[in-house]
């Protein structure tokens, strides 16, 4: 019947509201990616790593060939090794 159609439908939306609103509560928030070590030059793992943990905890990297990818030089092609 038309009212029972009614019914079911306004139950369903109630369901799925609930639904999404467990799912929004329960659900793990990303967090945004910071800076991540560009190289300049090949490196080995444990010295990305090592430059990887210092962005990671806001120290300065000391390596000459890994930089931070924000302090790249976009507006020449040094970062490419062309220029």
């Amino acid at each position: 019947s038309w009212p029972g159609w009614h019914r079911h439908i306004l139950i369903t939306l109630i369901a799925h509201l609930f639904v999404i609103k467990l799912r929004l509560q329960f659900s793990v928030n990303l967090h945004s990616p910071g800076p991540v070590p560009f190289i300049e030059q090949p490196v080995s793992l444990d010295e990305y790593i090592r430059a990887a943990e210092k962005l990671e905890n806001k120290e300065e990297i000391d390596h000459t060939d890994v930089v931070e990818s924000e302090k790249r030089e976009f507006g020449s092609l040094n970062w490419m090794g062309l220029g």
